[in-house]
């Protein structure tokens, strides 16, 4: 096994534990326009462009909206929830930044979310400086499972697609990560619909990923 020396972080459901949050502002948005009680989105969206979750909600209830207002929308809502209901970042995710820096590894996040939404929770979290980059979905054409986001993310991180690692936790980002030709961790914190069985190993807790990255003064570009 060779060890990277940089490290891409998806976002929701990996830095932040934002996918019950998606899921609640969702059903909200659904019982406002269908008058639905509840709607769960299929694990195979997960990790893709949420204006595409709304344009097949829209389809499921023959409803006439726009589905990139819809967006709009549900982002503006979920970064203030966020930071109210999820007031500190993920357990474990300081302790492995902290590790990843005393090794001399770089980092940045890589998410099919819009920028507005991913600085105004990094940065209330007061860790938004730390990530090299923030590549989103208003820098790109295509999100996940397209590999768009990770050419990105590999230009911007100054090294090679062998030096790198993704950590993600839908099949959607193992596909954009394995398609820009990175290794990618599958990170299941717990049981979920999520099928991770291409990744290239998997973790439960976030300072795990330190035994993927190589130790300070070996070189990898």
């Amino acid at each position: 096994m060779s060890l990277c020396s940089f490290v891409i972080f998806d976002f929701d459901g990996v830095l932040v534990d934002s996918e019950p949050l998606h899921a609640r502002i969702r059903s909200n948005i659904a019982r406002r326009l269908a008058g639905v009680p509840q709607y769960e989105t299929p694990p195979s969206a997960c990790g893709a462009s949420t204006a595409d979750e709304y344009r097949n909600m829209l389809a499921q209830f023959g409803i006439q909206a726009d589905p990139e207002a819809l967006a709009q929308e549900h982002y503006a809502r979920l970064a203030p929830l966020i930071l109210e209901t999820l007031p500190a970042p993920r357990e474990g995710l300081l302790p492995l930044l902290d590790g990843l820096d005393a090794r001399g590894v770089g980092y940045g996040v890589c998410s099919s979310s819009p920028r507005a939404y991913l600085e105004t929770v990094l940065s209330g979290y007061g860790i938004l400086s730390r990530f090299r980059f923030v590549v989103n979905s208003d820098d790109v054409p295509r999100v996940k499972p397209a590999p768009d986001l990770y050419l990105l993310a590999l230009a911007r991180s100054g090294v090679s697609a062998e030096c790198a690692l993704a950590l993600e936790d839908s099949r959607n980002g193992v596909a954009s990560a394995h398609a820009a030709g990175l290794r990618c961790i599958g990170y299941l914190p717990c049981r979920t619909g999520q099928d991770l069985s291409a990744a290239d190993g998997l973790i439960a807790r976030l300072p795990e990923l330190l035994a993927w990255v190589r130790p300070s003064g070996h070189s990898c570009v």
